[in-house]
């Protein structure tokens, strides 16, 4: 079978779940196991569209219709990309700003760069992908990579709390990277539990389990707007995306609940806080690069300084 998901570092700035659910503390009061009902399966056959897959499966537990996959692999791409697979956060970026289309408007699917071709023929399909789009993605494995407790305790709030899915990439488990969409959990077992795109053949046609192991990047897609909670910072504030790029990463918090200051000067405790939650991020984003290229993080840290010092 096919995977797709061509190995990209992640960017720091990906907004953080905590942030967006007000808060790192969750109680662990969830079920043992866990299930969503299955959405369409997917069959990707040898095409390397493992991601438009599982983006397509996202929007449909949203919109209630099924999506299409073709769409999604060769449209939500940068104009110079006509590479097979794809960079997933592209992609998930790419769902913010054009969005998706209906599997009944567009019924195609074709290895790349054909894929991309077809998609240009059909101008008129941009329109109609507006109404389907995300308006933010949520990282939710910002917590301790090398337990991934917190991880675990933040996929069953989410999957419990929202009633979707979570998109999802699996760096080894599948012999490659490959994205799928989770959807539910069994304690006893130590898996998640997944919808695949490999078709009804797979599994229990089409759906399967995963060890939480080798689960590394997890995403939940944000449909409304994504508000900051400053009374003193509005949307026609010169320095707004700034501030609410800053603060849904976890980089900045504000003076409290309700007040950002933006006038004030930074003061040196508070320089000192943005820097550690910085080298935190990059600390986990070294993490999950590691686990994807399986390599001991002390050796690619090393190998990332040698660069640097060229």
């Amino acid at each position: 079978m096919t995977n797709g998901v061509l190995d990209f570092i992640e960017n720091i700035q990906d907004y953080e779940y905590e942030t967006i659910s007000g808060g790192e503390k969750i109680e662990d009061n969830f079920p043992k196991s866990f299930q969503l009902k299955p959405y369409t399966v997917k069959d990707q056959g040898s095409i390397m569209a493992c991601v438009g897959c599982a983006t397509a499966t996202m929007l449909e537990a949203q919109f209630n219709e099924e999506f299409s996959e073709g769409w999604d692999y060769g449209r939500l791409r940068n104009d110079d990309e006509n590479f097979r697979g794809m960079i997933h956060t592209r992609t998930l970026d790419y769902l913010r700003t054009i969005g998706g289309v209906p599997k009944k408007n567009f019924d195609i699917l074709k290895e790349m760069p054909d894929m991309k071709e077809i998609c240009e023929k059909f101008p008129e399909l941009d329109e109609k992908a507006k109404q389907f789009k995300i308006s933010a993605y949520v990282k939710l494995n910002n917590g301790d990579t090398r337990t991934g407790q917190l991880k675990d305790l933040q996929i069953k709030k989410c999957i419990t709390e929202t009633k979707r899915p979570l998109f999802a990439i699996s760096p080894h488990a599948f012999g490659q990277s490959h994205a799928i969409v989770i959807l539910g959990w069994n304690d006893d077992k130590n898996q998640y539990i997944i919808q695949n795109s490999w078709g009804l053949s797979y599994g229990n046609k089409g759906v399967g389990s995963v060890k939480k192991e080798d689960i590394c990047q997890v995403y939940q897609f944000i449909y409304e707007p994504v508000k900051l909670p400053f009374n003193d910072v509005t949307e026609t504030d010169w320095f707004y995306n700034s501030v609410k790029s800053c603060y849904m990463a976890g980089l900045i918090k504000g003076k409290s609940e309700t007040e950002f200051a933006p006038q004030d000067y930074l003061t040196r405790a508070e320089s000192s806080v943005k820097d550690v939650r910085l080298m935190k991020k990059i600390d986990t984003a070294l993490q999950t690069l590691s686990k994807i290229m399986n390599i001991k993080i002390d050796a690619l840290t090393k190998l990332i300084n040698t660069k640097l010092g060229e």
